[in-house]
C-alpha cells in the first residue's frame, strides 16, 4: 500500500520507526495503473533481521485486515495468513493494535487471522 501523509504524520511515524532505516526515494509500481512512483519505506535494520524471525500475531492481523480493507486479492490475503507468528505476551504492545483492529471491527488478532 502506499499512502499519502502529512508532514506531522511523517514525523510521528519516524518517532515509532526508529530502529528501521528510511529510504526516501524507494521506487514502487502501481498495481493498477502500473506508473512508477517514489516513495518513503521504512528497512529493518541488519541488527534486527535474523534466521526465524516471525511477526507478532497483532503485527500481522494488521496487516491482514488492511490487506482486507483495501480488497487486495484473496491469495494475497491468504499467504499473509498463512505466515507463521509469534503470539506477543507484552499487553502494553499489543494494547495499540487491537484498539485500532477494535475500530476496525475486529474482536481479536484471531478473529483476523483465522481462515474464513
Amino acid at each position: 500500500m502506499v499512502f499519502t501523509i502529512t508532514t506531522g504524520e511523517l514525523e510521528n511515524l519516524n518517532r515509532a520507526e526508529s530502529d528501521y532505516r528510511r529510504e526516501d526515494h524507494f521506487q514502487v509500481t502501481t498495481a493498477d495503473t502500473k506508473d512508477r512512483l517514489s516513495v518513503k519505506t521504512y528497512f529493518a535494520l541488519d541488527t534486527y533481521i535474523f534466521p526465524g524471525l516471525v511477526p507478532f500475531d497483532w503485527y500481522l492481523a494488521l496487516m491482514v485486515a488492511g490487506a482486507m480493507e483495501h480488497e487486495l486479492p484473496a491469495t494475497v490475503i491468504a499467504s499473509f495468513r498463512n505466515t507463521p507468528y509469534l503470539v506477543d505476551r507484552d499487553e502494553t504492545r499489543r494494547a495499540h493494535a487491537l484498539r485500532i483492529l477494535k475500530e476496525a471491527g475486529y474482536d481479536s488478532t484471531a478473529q483476523v487471522l483465522a481462515q474464513k
